[in-house]
């Protein structure tokens, strides 16, 4: 479709309009609500650090690469410049609710295609990913901060899943093991 220079402005400066009038609508607050932080990830962010003193923040980088090899993780990234490590570990999961989902999937799709199941273990793959990240604490020579976050992708054989672990035992016990490797450390045991 052609059309004149006038006509094909006209079209542009209505269909403007109209999205500046349909821009308003999409807007639910007066924009101070929507910038705060939800509680929820204030709780985890409190979950997530901890704070430690009378370490450099090297030290404690390597330290915290230290627990999560200890805890079977396989370093991928480590860089004490910017104070951050990630490390990934691959086990099997077995929960039964999603063994239950995967169970209904198959029996599904086996009357549906007439087919008769699989047979063996079925078996959840998960892949647990960890993000290590240090900073010094403003307004101190030597306190620095540790947050760690814990993320988990389950392969089914019908389903993926992915998420961050929330789990209060696996934050508390990544930070007991890295207080105890940097008492270790600091007293050279």
């Amino acid at each position: 479709m052609r059309c004149g220079a006038g006509a094909c402005a006209s079209a542009v400066l209505a269909a403007a309009a109209l999205l500046a009038a349909g821009l308003p609508a999409c807007t639910t607050g007066t924009g101070k609500e929507e910038v705060q932080p939800r509680p929820e990830l204030s709780a985890d962010r409190e979950l997530q650090t901890r704070r430690f003193e009378g370490i450099s923040e090297e030290k404690l980088l390597a330290a915290s690469v230290s627990v999560l090899q200890d805890l079977g993780f396989t370093i991928k990234v480590s860089n004490a410049e910017i104070g951050i490590a990630t490390g990934i570990k691959d086990r099997e999961a077995k929960a039964p609710e999603q063994r239950a989902a995967v169970i209904v999937l198959m029996i599904l799709l086996t009357a549906a295609s007439g087919r008769p199941p699989p047979t063996g273990d079925m078996k959840e793959e998960q892949t647990v990913r960890v993000l290590v990240t240090t900073r010094p604490v403003s307004g101190s020579s030597d306190a620095h901060e540790v947050r760690v976050t814990f993320h988990r992708f389950l392969r089914q054989p019908l389903v993926v899943e992915a998420g961050s672990l929330r789990d209060p035992r696996l934050y508390e016990g990544f930070f007991e093991l890295l207080s105890k490797a940097i008492f270790l450390e600091a007293h050279r045991l």
